[in-house]
């Protein structure tokens, strides 16, 4: 597991997070999850900015040389 965070100037604050691990005991089914928000000011008057990112992935390890992964991701940046 991972947590980031920053700060900065203009009112810059980022957080992250990275989750990752099998489902299963036998660990063939395998996640991983990442979570970001981002939120900014300028140095324009009335300017902020929003970003949100959610990426989730999937894996099952099929056989020794078999492996299907689905994985997505998503974007918002609200205006």
């Amino acid at each position: 597991y991972s947590l980031e965070t920053s700060v900065g100037n203009f009112n810059f604050y980022r957080g992250a997070i990275d989750l990752s691990g099998p489902l299963n005991d036998s660990r063939t089914v395998l996640y991983r999850l990442n979570l970001a928000a981002q939120t900014t000011e300028s140095f324009f008057d009335f300017f902020e900015a929003q970003r949100y990112f959610v990426a989730p992935n999937l894996t099952w390890q099929i056989s020794d040389r078999t492996k299907f992964t689905v994985a997505a991701e998503y974007l918002a940046r609200p205006q």
